[in-house]
């Protein structure tokens, strides 16, 4: 069951934030998955995000940005910087852990 999706298309390794086309919809520690349909599920993608793994949205920083963490109420991750065209889909974890 996917409440909303949305486009990313950077991460920055310097602020560990992720650009996507809107946070419209976001909730702080709502389950979130990313996708890339040139990668299969739980390969890593920009930023050092895995696809189809549960990661939990950490800050809003405004309307394109924000960040996430590994586990619900968890530490902000570490990302590396990059660029590439990924869906985020707000999702409850069950469907994808």
């Amino acid at each position: 069951f996917v409440l909303s999706n949305t486009t990313v298309s950077a991460t920055d390794g310097t602020t560990d934030k992720i650009t996507v086309s809107s946070t419209e919809g976001f909730v702080l520690d709502t389950p979130v998955v990313f996708t890339d349909p040139a990668l299969s599920i739980g390969e890593e993608t920009i930023g050092g995000i895995v696809t189809g793994k549960t990661y939990y949205i950490k800050y809003i920083y405004n309307s394109t940005t924000f960040s996430i963490s590994e586990t619900q109420g968890g530490t902000m991750m570490d990302l590396t910087s990059g660029t590439k065209s990924l869906t985020v889909c707000l999702a409850l974890a069950a469907q994808f852990s």
